[in-house]
């Protein structure tokens, strides 16, 4: 990555921002901006792109559309550094001047389910529905498709977010029809729509249900995935703890244990995933009176 940077670099500075040549620069700089984010400096690689856009705004005005792309890439940008409230104003803006240019429906329906996705983590979820039924009115009229299965599993989070349970299955069944629809029930976005359903089950605390539907899941992402993927190994321990909530615990204490076995040959021993194994195998120590053992694993 170094040797690239520097030579990505060396010819940005060579280059003299114009109406003419517009496009290597934002070619430069998208290859710097990509390497820093490979090494985890999403901070610098924002930095290239706002000054690039400060430059595109400068000579071809807001309502541009290398400006909505840019818009999106620093938007994209502070998702990942977790700023949402900076990033919802790059996107309120993007939508605006998608909207204004007559970008795609597809670009204007990305840009609403991002909205969507941060006011919901801003916890604004009356603002987070809107968005989220603007882009599904619109994807419904280009026919169904995994965008629109997206979008219901979106709504289905955000209603278990707002403590509406049965509101969250209905739309995880939907996603799940329209993928059965296009990808014959075989598909990572079925994995994940189970994955979603599961949840909804748990949090209703109908454990057989949840632990039929992670099953399922898990299946897709073993065969996609393999044996030992952070995901496959996420759905497990999902499992255990709907074990757990029936307060069978030596079944629940067998699925962790694997969890455990399979996360030490895969994770750092500082893993955060490892981590909270060992805090459900603890739990289940304390329960069954085993306060030693608990502390230890804690």
């Amino acid at each position: 990555y170094d040797e690239s940077l520097a030579k990505y670099t060396k010819a940005f500075s060579m280059m003299s921002f114009n109406p003419q040549n517009f496009r290597e620069t934002l070619e430069a700089t998208n290859n710097i901006a990509i390497i820093h984010c490979k090494r985890g400096g999403y901070n610098v690689a924002i930095s290239w792109y706002l000054d690039v856009l400060t430059k595109v705004k400068a000579e071809f005005g807001l309502y541009h559309a290398e400006v909505v792309n840019l818009l999106r890439k620093v938007g994209v940008l502070t998702i990942k550094i977790g700023d949402y409230q900076t990033c919802l104003e790059y996107f309120s803006t993007e939508l605006e001047v998608r909207i204004e240019i007559g970008s795609r429906p597809c670009d204007i329906i990305f840009t609403k389910r991002c909205l969507g996705d941060i006011h919901r983590r801003l916890k604004n979820y009356d603002e987070s529905l809107g968005y989220f039924t603007e882009a599904i009115d619109q994807q419904q009229s280009m026919g169904r498709s995994k965008t629109l299965a997206s979008l219901f599993n979106a709504i289905g989070v955000l209603q278990i977010n707002k403590g509406n349970v049965a509101d969250a299955l209905q739309h995880f069944e939907n996603a799940h029809d329209v993928l059965k629809e296009i990808e014959g029930n075989n598909d990572l976005s079925t994995a994940t729509t189970l994955q979603n359903k599961g949840n909804a089950y748990y949090a209703k605390e109908s454990f057989d249900k949840a632990i039929i539907s992670y099953r399922s899941s898990m299946r897709l992402l073993k065969k996609a995935l393999g044996d030992d993927h952070e995901e496959v190994l996420g759905s497990l321990s999902n499992i255990g703890k709907a074990y757990f909530g029936k307060s069978l615990f030596d079944e629940a204490m067998q699925i962790f244990e694997l969890v455990l076995l399979r996360q030490t040959t895969s994770l750092k021993d500082d893993s955060l995933e490892r981590s909270k194994t060992l805090s459900s195998i603890a739990e289940i120590h304390l329960k069954r009176g085993s306060y030693s053992e608990s502390v230890m694993c804690y």
